[in-house]
This record gives C-alpha cells, sequence and structure tokens, in this order.
C-alpha cells in the first residue's frame, strides 16, 4: 500500500454530506469485491433468525 497520497477534489469540502457520502460511496464502488449471492442468503436467513429470538424475547 504505501504512502501514496491521493488528492481530494476542491469541491469536496464545499459539497454537501450528501454529495460527500455519495462521491465516496462511488470510491468505495471501485474497489469493493462483489458478495456471493450463497454468503447473501446465509446473511439473511442468518438475520431472520436474529430477529424472531429477539423478538421472543421482547414479548415474552
Amino acid at each position: 500500500m504505501g504512502n501514496t497520497k491521493l488528492t481530494i477534489p476542491q469541491e469536496f469540502d464545499t459539497a454537501s454530506k450528501d454529495q460527500r457520502i455519495a462521491y465516496v460511496q462511488q470510491l468505495w464502488d471501485r474497489i469493493a469485491i462483489p458478495i456471493p449471492e450463497h454468503h447473501k442468503r446465509t446473511l439473511t436467513e442468518c438475520m431472520e433468525a436474529y430477529r424472531k429470538t429477539l423478538k421472543a424475547t421482547i414479548v415474552g
């Protein structure tokens, strides 16, 4: 990786928060690796189980 310093566009500091977030999201989209579909399904299943447990804990 090293100590490579990137130049941030000058208008970044005067942009709105939403514009800055959109800019960072675009950068992230360029470096992010795709998540395999089977990982997404596993995550969905885990979240559903978590929500059921949470709901049972709160209600019961």
